[in-house]
């Protein structure tokens, strides 16, 4: 969570380079968090899309 907020080159970055495990499977979209559904549907009568960007 930390390396997100140094933005998005720093923590795909240090993944790709540090950890055997997933340097492999990280892609762009992994540093973003998704919007919870229950947020997302209490806005009723306002657009309020997911994240641009997020993967499922």
């Amino acid at each position: 969570m930390t390396l997100s907020r140094f933005g998005k080159t720093v923590f795909l970055d240090r993944v790709k380079r540090l950890n055997t495990q997933s340097k492999d499977a990280i892609k762009d979209g992994n540093e973003l968090w998704p919007i919870p559904q229950e947020v997302i549907d209490a806005n009723s009568g306002a657009d309020f899309p997911q994240n641009i960007g997020y993967n499922n």
